[in-house]
């Protein structure tokens, strides 16, 4: 039995469950530290949580969840990058964090450019 799902539709939300799920872990360990950073553990808790439930409305194609999606994106790569900035020690975690954000942005919007900025755009130039 096969879904009407595409693969990007698939694509997009495996990266928000992974990169959200590894972005809450890394919050919870940067809370464990002794010299918690506390807002940027706060940032990637709620980004991860927010790219966690926008993957899911993806998942089941709700209204808007494109939308959601590249905010949950948005705000998961600005809460790495700030966290990366943050908490230096903690660095591979947070670029982990964000190539993962960056990567779901790029899959998300790979589909909505125009015709004509492909290379197979059929004019000669």
């Amino acid at each position: 039995m096969t879904s009407g799902r595409s693969e990007r539709t698939r694509v997009i939300a495996d990266l928000a469950w992974l990169g959200g799920v590894i972005q809450v872990a890394f919050g919870a360990a940067l809370l464990a530290t002794s010299e918690a950073p506390v807002v940027a553990a706060t940032l990637a808790i709620i980004g991860g949580s927010a790219t966690v439930l926008a993957g899911t409305l993806v998942f089941v194609r709700a209204r808007a969840s494109w939308t959601t999606a590249m905010l949950a994106f948005a705000l998961s790569l600005g809460a790495a990058a700030y966290a990366a900035w943050v908490a230096a020690p903690y660095w591979r975690g947070a670029l982990v964090a964000g190539v993962l954000a960056l990567g779901g942005l790029l899959a998300e919007w790979t589909d909505r450019l125009p015709a004509s900025a492909g290379p197979r755009s059929g004019g000669r130039r």
